[in-house]
This record gives C-alpha cells, sequence and structure tokens, in this order.
C-alpha cells in the first residue's frame, strides 16, 4: 500500500513575501565569518538549487550550470561574501505566477579587491523561482548574468 505525500502548507502572498525578505536580509546583515544560523533556518533540510549563470567573459559568453544541496548553496554564499564583503542584495520585483511558486528579480552590488589591491565595484542581476513547502524555501531555479573577473582582478563585462 503506497502512502500519498502530504502536501505542503500553503502560504499567503504577504507571508511568502516576508519570507524572501528575510533570506535576503539575512545575507546584507551577515558578515561572512561563518555559516549564518538564520538563513539555514529559513531552508528545508531537502532545499536544493538549480542555477544556470551566463558568464560574461572575453571570446564570448559562457554558460555555467549548477545544482547545490542546501550545504553546497551555504558554502557559495560564503565563498561570495569573501569575495564581495560589502556584498548588498536589492529585491526589485516579487510576484507568484502559480500557487506555491514566487519569482523575483534581484540585484546583486559588492566591491571586490583584486590582486593589485585596487577596489572593483560589480553588479549582477538574478531571477529566482523559489518553492516554499511547510513555511521555507525548498527548492530554487535561478538564472543570473556574472561579470567576468579577470587574471588581474578587473571585472569585465565584454570582450
Amino acid at each position: 500500500m503506497q502512502t500519498q505525500a502530504q502536501p505542503p502548507t500553503t502560504l499567503q502572498p504577504q507571508h511568502c513575501t516576508a519570507l524572501i525578505q528575510r533570506v535576503y536580509s539575512a545575507i546584507n546583515r551577515w558578515d561572512g565569518s561563518e555559516r549564518p544560523a538564520e538563513l539555514t533556518d529559513l531552508l528545508t533540510p531537502g532545499f536544493v538549487l538549480h542555477e544556470v549563470d551566463l558568464v560574461v567573459a572575453p571570446g564570448g559568453p559562457r554558460y555555467q550550470v549548477l545544482t547545490l544541496d542546501r550545504q553546497g548553496w551555504l558554502e557559495r554564499l560564503v565563498a561570495l561574501k569573501r569575495t564581495f564583503p560589502d556584498l548588498y542584495i536589492t529585491l526589485e520585483d516579487f510576484r507568484s505566477p502559480a500557487p506555491g511558486l514566487w519569482e523575483d528579480l534581484v540585484t546583486l552590488r559588492g566591491t571586490s579587491t583584486g590582486p593589485d589591491g585596487m577596489h572593483r565595484r560589480a553588479e549582477a542581476r538574478w531571477q529566482h523561482f523559489w518553492r516554499v513547502e511547510d513555511h521555507r524555501l525548498a527548492e530554487a531555479w535561478s538564472l543570473g548574468v556574472l561579470p567576468h573577473l579577470s587574471a588581474r582582478g578587473r571585472i569585465q563585462w565584454g570582450s
């Protein structure tokens, strides 16, 4: 006899908006020194991120495809915070295209210090689709456009 999984709890739009804002607020407040417990608590244990990045690089753009579990995504955030200590994420737009699915558009801004000691500003935009389960983020699909950091630490937006 097969047992059917219980349907996830459905959140009202204002609760999902608050959940997504809490995620970005936690990232913005976090100093990058260790894994943020506040952010971990907002993700289900089985959280998965599917990400496609368009990397603008010399010689033309290339795509980078990643699938990360909760631990992998948190480790990636640690690396991002180390590269851009002043990283700040702005939630530009947010809506629900279908029940249980939430879409946002964010802008990431930060300053990186290159090997030559020069500070360089970077900006990138990402679009996410979030699946919410039991008042936490269960799965995300992400599409981003990334600047290319050259070997000299210069940010390049094209060839």
